[in-house]
Formats: C-alpha cells, structure tokens, sequence
C-alpha cells in the first residue's frame, strides 16, 4: 500500500468528487481509505451507477485520480449523520 498524506488524500477526494459531478451526479462524496474509494450517493442513484456504461466511466475517473480500487456505499447517502 502505498503511503498518502493528508494533502494528497484531500486532493484525491477532490479531483474524484469534481469529475462525477461532471458526470451529473450531484450530491456525491468520495472518501478515502487508502488506496480505497468509498463513494457515497443518494440511494435512488445506486441503481443508475451500479450498471453499464456509467459504472465503467466511474471506475475509470476514480483510478485517475489516484485510487486502484473502488466502493459503492451501497446504504445510500444519509442526512443528517455520518455515512
């Protein structure tokens, strides 16, 4: 595993939120467990990322930014909570 700082980290969530809001969809959060990507979204989006060809382009823009591996959260996006 590869060691990433704080600033890095920060950066890989960054650069990895601005290009799936690209894709429209709002209100995601990435969060970074290493070389990990949890990505979290409203419940009613899972169905529409899980499949293809989205899910492959979200694979794919996560990994640019730095990640090797990718998590669908899939309890959905809560409010008012952690997730």
């Amino acid at each position: 595993m590869t060691d990433v700082t704080g600033t890095q980290a920060s950066s890989q969530v960054e650069m990895a939120e601005t290009e799936l809001r690209r894709l429209g969809l709002g209100g995601v959060r990435v969060q970074h467990f290493g070389e990990l990507a949890r990505v979290i979204v409203d419940s009613s989006v899972i169905p529409v990322l899980a499949v293809e060809p989205l899910r492959s382009e979200v694979v794919n823009l996560i990994k640019s930014a730095g990640f090797t591996m990718v998590a669908l959260d899939l309890t959905g996006a809560t409010t008012g909570g952690k997730s």
